[in-house]
């Protein structure tokens, strides 16, 4: 296959160069995908490495964090409602307290839980969302304004220009 000079010289002027430069685009895009090939092999391999270190990092920390609750366990130190804590000059140890503490539960049981309790309205919103797709459907374009099916002007809503595009399909 010939190549071509793409300089700025360059333009397209009969069906044998169009043929030539589909071609080269195919050709390109498959050098592409393998090179992004590649490319994605090396992220999994460093995503590995990450996994592995985070993994290995974090058992060194866990095997230290054991040996040090067992020391906290065999000083005194202070005490709290909420915690217990072992001040250190390069951090502190605390140990917190169990509590009890109130899980809240998926929204449409909640709204459920709500509605037989909350008569006035106290803990529950309404939420007013427009209708964009099925409000959209009854507009117009006049010019560059928007029109409802009545044919008033919505001067709040405005146009856009979408620029042609050219593509090529394989």
């Amino acid at each position: 296959m010939i190549d071509y000079e793409l300089d700025e010289g360059f333009s397209i002027k009969d069906d044998k160069l169009a043929e030539w430069a589909l071609k080269k685009i195919a050709e390109n895009n498959q050098e592409k995908e393998r090179l992004i090939s590649i490319a994605k092999a090396e992220i999994e391999e460093l995503q590995a490495k990450i996994e592995e270190l985070n993994t290995q990092y974090d058992n060194k920390n866990e095997f230290l964090k054991y040996h040090l609750l067992n020391y906290f366990n065999t000083v005194p130190h202070k005490s709290t409602k909420t915690q217990e804590s072992y001040k250190l000059l390069s951090g502190s140890l605390v140990m917190k307290k169990p509590t009890i503490k109130i899980k809240k539960p998926d929204d449409n049981l909640l709204l459920d839980i709500l509605s037989l309790v909350d008569h006035e309205g106290k803990y529950i919103e309404l939420v007013k969302k427009p209708k964009w797709a099925e409000f959209k459907k009854t507009l117009a374009i006049n010019g560059n304004q928007v029109v409802d099916e009545n044919g008033e002007i919505l001067v709040n809503i405005e146009t856009e220009d979408v620029p042609a595009s050219f593509d090529i399909k394989f």
